[in-house]
């Protein structure tokens, strides 16, 4: 409806490819990023939301060029730089996927997605020392409450995983509580 109304209006296809997403319908949503991109060839937005739903279909070629098309428009956003790393996560090539969340944190170091997304790719390396350290990293840089609940819980439970069991639950204790204090009540049911 809102884009039978507004057949010009770029944000009701992304609208409706957000809809698409969400449902994990990737390619209708890429269609959708497509004609919005169409209606702003130089949004940078619109092909990170490409970049974004070709992943998923495991069509890196695709999703290459849309790297290419945004580095042409614009220099590389933390979004697209994660967007980026998470593309390499799923080739394979980790140590892509670390520089990349690296390279995003330099040109916005509270991008805590990416000392997240770190801590993680160093556990499937096994690097667990480097885990623990971007956990830290994570909980270091979360600014909100609701953050830092979910960077204890994740800190937590690298902690755990390398054994230190007395700090583990602490950590766990922690992001309990501050889950309360936001009213985060899906994280008790993790």
């Amino acid at each position: 409806e809102l884009i039978r109304k507004y057949p010009k209006e770029k944000w009701a296809f992304h609208n409706l490819g957000d809809i698409y997403y969400a449902g994990r319908d990737y390619v209708g949503a890429c269609n959708q990023y497509k004609k919005w991109l169409e209606l702003d060839p130089q949004d940078t937005f619109a092909i990170n939301h490409l970049l974004m739903a070709t992943i998923p279909q495991r069509d890196f070629k695709k999703a290459l060029e849309y790297i290419k098309m945004h580095d042409a428009i614009a220099p590389p956003d933390a979004a697209n730089l994660r967007w980026q790393a998470i593309m390499y996560q799923k080739m394979g090539q980790l140590n892509k996927a670390i520089a990349k969340n690296k390279e995003a944190l330099a040109i916005k170091p509270d991008f805590i997605q990416s000392a997240n997304y770190l801590s993680g790719l160093y556990a499937l390396k096994e690097e667990y020392g480097e885990s623990v350290r971007w956990a830290n990293e994570y909980v270091s840089r979360a600014s909100s409450t609701g953050q830092k609940s979910d960077a204890y819980l994740t800190r937590g439970f690298y902690l755990y995983w390398v054994g230190d069991l007395k700090e583990a639950l602490n950590d766990f204790i922690q992001a309990e509580k501050m889950a309360e204090e936001v009213k985060n009540w899906s994280w008790k049911s993790a």
